[in-house]
């Protein structure tokens, strides 16, 4: 690839020759500091990048399942395709993986592809093989709309948007537990070892037990939460509202250690070693002290943040809507340090994911895969 950061020395027509040949697109850098660099890795084209979810094993293959019914592996170091499945309904959950097998979730309403007489708005759990792509099994579920699908160690835990949590056998799919909270979800699940912390529309807060599916803690709030995170020292839950307020609770004293009013809804919250990160559809980041809820920095994105960021060293990357650019921002002191540019009539999409090597993007002409300069195939510090 080109570098930007280094002195225009080619001519004209040089450009165009290395542009035609870099797979149909543009990605290059712009200078802003010396650091980091990065390498373009591969780049899979698709047309429907725009109904693409993402998900990794951390190690060789990227999954990615397109709301058509297809899921598609593609080697992680070089971006090409390795099988294919056509699945029957349309995929209505992210995959999601374990060492041997990868989970996924169809619904059959409307569904082009359907072959069989479903019920309406029937969903089916399928286990796959990752190294082949062939299903398993599959599981009839008795629940509708959006599912989230979590990993423990023999089970799968799911639980969809009207509050029905159950887990499922990952060796035959046979049912486990199941509990109703007899609410609907408000905000994503956060799962961490063996719980998931919900926050629902009655306005509690409420962690459940992959392992029993029973309750063991619950909150009352003022308002439903719309993200949730615990802290790095697990003591205390960090939650935001719609109205924007985010604070911190304390989980053994039922009390808020710190609260502030940000100028939108809070769309996303990641924990680094220098602080919250904190990303907002008033088209800010900031970065925060998650123990007493100071603001550290701000920066403003050029529109609306598009995807969590992804962590590098000392550095995030984030996306805005639309937007050809991905920014590199310094996290200790919010400073712009490097851009990632697409080409012409390309642009970012939202979904991104990010393995031990890789930092994995959506845009409008397929899916992007760059890593921090000589890291193709290497792990990202």
């Amino acid at each position: 690839m080109f570098n930007l950061q280094k002195p225009f020395a080619v001519n004209s027509i040089t450009v165009f020759i290395l542009v035609t040949i870099f797979f149909q697109t543009v990605y290059s850098q712009k200078a802003v500091a010396d650091l980091p660099l990065f390498n373009h890795c591969w780049f899979y084209p698709t047309e429907s990048a725009n109904n693409i979810e993402i998900a990794s094993d951390n190690d060789s293959f990227l999954y990615l399942s397109l709301s058509d019914g297809k899921l598609i592996s593609i080697d992680s170091k070089t971006g090409e395709k390795y099988w294919e499945t056509e699945l029957i309904g349309n995929i209505i959950s992210s995959p999601l993986t374990d060492p041997e097998n990868i989970f996924i979730i169809t619904n059959s309403s409307g569904s082009p592809n359907s072959r069989e007489n479903l019920p309406d708005s029937s969903n089916t759990l399928h286990c796959l093989s990752k190294s082949t792509g062939i299903i398993l099994w599959q599981h009839r579920l008795s629940t509708t709309g959006k599912v989230f699908l979590y990993n423990s160690e023999n089970f799968i835990t799911l639980i969809n948007a009207n509050g029905d949590a159950f887990s499922i056998a990952k060796n035959d799919g046979r049912l486990g537990w199941k509990t109703r909270l007899g609410t609907q979800i408000s905000a994503l699940p956060f799962k961490k070892k063996n719980e998931i912390i919900l926050g629902t529309a009655d306005q509690r807060v409420t962690i459940l037990s992959l392992v029993s599916g029973k309750s063991i803690g619950s909150f009352e709030i003022s308002m439903p939460a719309k993200v949730i995170i615990e802290d790095t020292t697990g003591s205390s839950l960090i939650i935001g509202n719609k109205k924007g307020i985010l604070w911190s609770l304390n989980k053994k004293k039922k009390t808020r250690n710190w609260s502030f009013r940000f100028g939108a809804e809070i769309s996303s919250l990641t924990l680094t070693a220098q602080g919250l990160l904190v990303s907002s559809l008033d088209n800010f980041v900031y970065l925060m002290s998650e123990k007493s809820g100071k603001i550290i920095w701000k920066s403003r994105l050029p529109g609306r943040i598009a995807a969590q960021p992804q962590l590098g060293n000392n550095y995030f990357i984030i996306t805005s809507v639309d937007e050809s650019e991905a920014l590199v921002i310094e996290l200790s002191s919010g400073r712009l340090v490097n851009k990632i540019v697409l080409g012409e009539e390309n642009f970012f999409t939202g979904e991104s994911t990010q393995t031990k090597s890789l930092f994995v993007y959506n845009t409008k002409k397929g899916i992007l895969g760059f890593a921090q300069a000589g890291g193709c195939g290497k792990l990202v510090k």
